[in-house]
């Protein structure tokens, strides 16, 4: 068990590559570990699902996706969340995401409609709100596992208090009520994952927003490079894409903002805060595979410049 100055280290070299503030990263320290992946079974299934929705992009050229992918999952909307300036702050038995603007930012995971499910992350339902302390708590209901968006204050990161929390789409989200049939239906188009790959995207979505400067890598989002370096000028639209089945998994982002994947592949094997047992290797400049236990995932970074000519400019 990590004695409290142990922890404050530990939450100091976490924050040094999440950019959480100190607060949020000795939350998510666990004993002797950084805490990325140090949490409950079911927030492993939620972070391994939030995966696929916050990953799955609607401006995914088609000739990107897999022919066994109808789409549907982009249809979610959930990928606007990646647009906002946020950091994820992964917990115990909670996953966090900070924002200055919290209860704004909810929209792109919630659905308002009161009558069928269109949109969002299928099964999540508000469960309670703290305007004091600034945070909004969400559960799944299929997994059970919470979702909380915080205040965060960028310039101020040790004030932990806003002035004011918007709440009106919180109020206006569903609340109790089962699993509707359109997101039942939904959840069914979810690829099956084995339980090593259910490990590996959920330590990829605790690491999304992960960067080291004076290392000099990051992974941003994958299109959000945020160190000084040469910016990739491929001409495309931005666009992530992740898809797969069981054991294998491929992971494609493009655009003028996006990290290399040798980037991601450091991020998820590094030697402070990679996922423990992943290991690498490089099939060339643009693509990496990721291994943990019998999973795998190729990140591939893919150059599609916009042409009148290539019909398979067209999104998806």
């Amino acid at each position: 068990m990590a004695t409290n100055s142990g922890r404050r280290r530990l939450a100091q070299a976490r924050a040094q590559y999440s950019y959480e503030p100190a607060w949020a990263a000795e939350g998510g320290i666990a004993r002797d570990s950084m805490g990325f992946d140090r949490c409950t079974a079911r927030q492993h299934q939620f972070r391994a699902l939030m995966a696929l929705l916050l990953l799955n992009n609607p401006n995914t050229p088609r000739c990107m996706v897999e022919p066994d992918d109808h789409r549907v999952i982009m249809d979610c909307g959930v990928s606007r969340l990646m647009y906002y300036s946020v950091a994820f702050s992964a917990q115990y038995d909670d996953f966090v995401i900070l924002s200055n603007i919290p209860g704004h930012i909810v929209q792109p995971v919630i659905d308002r409609s009161k009558h069928e499910w269109t949109h969002g992350v299928p099964g999540l339902r508000r469960e309670s709100l703290d305007e004091k302390n600034g945070w909004l708590l969400f559960r799944h209901l299929p997994t059970g596992a919470f979702l909380r968006f915080r205040y965060c204050n960028w310039h101020h990161p040790a004030h932990k208090k806003p002035r004011s929390l918007e709440t009106v789409h919180f109020w206006e989200t569903r609340c109790e009520t089962p699993v509707t049939a359109e997101e039942e239906r939904t959840l069914k188009t979810i690829p099956q994952m084995h339980p090593d790959s259910e490990r590996l995207l959920s330590g990829l979505t605790a690491r999304l927003w992960l960067f080291s400067k004076g290392e000099g890598w990051a992974v941003s989002g994958l299109i959000w490079n945020n160190i000084p370096r040469r910016r990739i000028d491929d001409g495309g639209y931005s666009f992530t894409y992740l898809w797969g089945d069981g054991i294998d998994w491929v992971l494609r982002w493009g655009g003028s903002g996006s990290v290399p994947a040798a980037d991601v592949a450091r991020a998820l094997v590094h030697e402070r805060v990679g996922i423990e047992g992943a290991s690498s290797f490089r099939v060339n400049a643009n693509r990496w595979e990721v291994r943990l236990g019998v999973a795998r995932i190729a990140l591939e970074y893919r150059s599609h410049e916009r042409r009148q000519d290539c019909n398979c400019g067209e999104m998806a």
